[in-house]
């Protein structure tokens, strides 16, 4: 495992949480899950590489997705993305105003724990916009994850392109494997604003499961906003082709993003947003 300094506090965090003079047992249940379920944490803090990754912790960027295997390490131009230290949900975030290219990245091998049968997961992220007012005219996507494209293999976040814009979240199995309706959930009246951090996961369970049991999870600030059920979700992936993408044409403040190795409950997530026994300390208000 690959840890920074930046993140040694967050963990310490969870640690004192664990062993306080008056611990609160439900807490120390959900910090220590969280704990040993994080494979990938990045919190923006001091720098864009993660501070926790069981695979590679760069960042990357490359010029185009066709040569997205090009990438190098580290951000493109600070016009497109930077670093903003003061601006995040806790500490610093990443400021990004991307279009379709350069395209920034992770690469998802083993910071996404990948399994060919009964798959399950979670990602978890702060958002800060007002789609309406911030984003560009067309689609957006803060975070997709895929080996190949939207539509093939591919777990996403997006607004659409109408105003007032609706925000999804997809998970799309393989190219030809998926059947319409499309596999999202839609959120009509999302909780984003100007000045304003929302809280979304998603998790996902049952999936290369090769029966229609797949199950796909929606959170927005601590509550479940929606669930695609009864689906086969296949995804086929070589793991080291596989790329998590940040800021497809997003403007706007991205924050501790952070993947887990197994679909969190109701109660991790509640300690995820409220950040009482999280990967950061409590944020007021």
């Amino acid at each position: 495992m690959n840890v920074r300094p930046a993140v040694l506090l967050a963990l310490a965090f969870i640690l004192a949480n664990c062993t306080s003079e008056n611990p609160s047992p439900p807490e120390n249940a959900a910090a220590d899950s969280l704990r040993e379920a994080l494979t990938f944490y990045a919190s923006f803090d001091s720098g864009a590489d993660a501070d926790v990754a069981l695979g590679d912790a760069r960042i990357y960027t490359a010029p185009t997705w066709d040569d997205r295997y090009a990438g190098e390490p580290g951000l493109p131009d600070a016009s497109i993305a930077r670093l903003a230290p003061e601006d995040g949900i806790s500490g610093g975030a990443l400021l990004l105003s991307t279009d379709e290219e350069p395209v920034v990245y992770f690469k998802a091998q083993d910071n996404m724990h990948y399994q060919n049968e009964d798959w399950s997961g979670t990602v978890s992220f702060w958002l800060s916009l007002d789609p309406d007012q911030d984003l560009k005219p067309g689609f957006c996507d803060p975070i997709q994850v895929t080996a190949s494209a939207w539509n093939d293999a591919c777990f996403f976040v997006d607004f659409t392109e109408e105003s007032p814009r609706v925000f999804r979240a997809a998970a799309f199995a393989d190219l030809g494997a998926w059947e319409m309706p499309r596999p999202e959930i839609e959120v009509s009246q999302p909780p984003f604003a100007d000045s304003q951090w929302t809280h979304v996961v998603m998790t996902f369970s049952r999936f290369n499961t090769d029966t229609d049991d797949g199950v796909l999870k929606l959170y927005m600030n601590g509550r479940q906003a929606g669930v695609l059920t009864d689906r086969m979700q296949t995804f086929t992936w070589e793991p080291e082709t596989a790329l998590i993408r940040i800021g497809y044409r997003y403007i706007g403040r991205f924050d501790e993003l952070a993947f887990f190795n197994r679909a969190l409950s109701q109660h991790e997530i509640d300690a995820l947003y409220n950040m009482t026994s999280s990967l950061h300390p409590p944020v007021e208000g």
